[in-house]
């Protein structure tokens, strides 16, 4: 039979999952709370406020961080503009180089909207069943 969880948490311990939620992950908080990792994810099913106050915590922790990632990027640090672009944009530095072209790039379509390629495909592979069915 499955034991009840009894144990809740208390009001100090959610200032602390308030004050470490921003830099520690879940399994973290459990360890500096000393408290079975399995339990505290039990807990969290709970106990509301555990939750609350950790994607809380979280969500300021990542609005500072891009505040503070944004003005570096304002006050002209390139290496933040490049991972802001990066991460926001979808910008690379990588060029497309010219064997990572798309071979067909610029065959246009037949004027049955087939490529010209996929013609000649379709001229060997019949020259090769005539060879075997002669």
């Amino acid at each position: 039979m499955a034991e009840t969880l009894t144990a809740t948490l208390t009001d100090a311990q959610i200032k602390d999952i308030e004050k470490l939620s921003g830099v520690l992950t879940r399994e973290q908080i459990a360890d500096y709370l000393e408290i079975d990792r399995v339990d505290f994810a039990e807990m969290a099913g709970v106990d509301g406020r555990l939750n609350k106050a950790f994607l809380k915590s979280r969500a300021v922790a990542i609005a500072v961080t891009a505040k503070a990632l944004i003005k570096s990027a304002q006050n002209g640090s390139v290496a933040a503009q490049k991972f802001y672009l990066q991460t926001q944009a979808g910008w690379s530095e990588v060029e497309k180089q010219p064997h990572q072209a798309d071979i067909f790039d610029d065959v246009a379509p037949a004027g049955n909207g087939r490529h010209d390629t996929d013609n000649q495909v379709d001229d060997i592979r019949k020259a090769i069943l005539n060879d075997f069915t002669e």
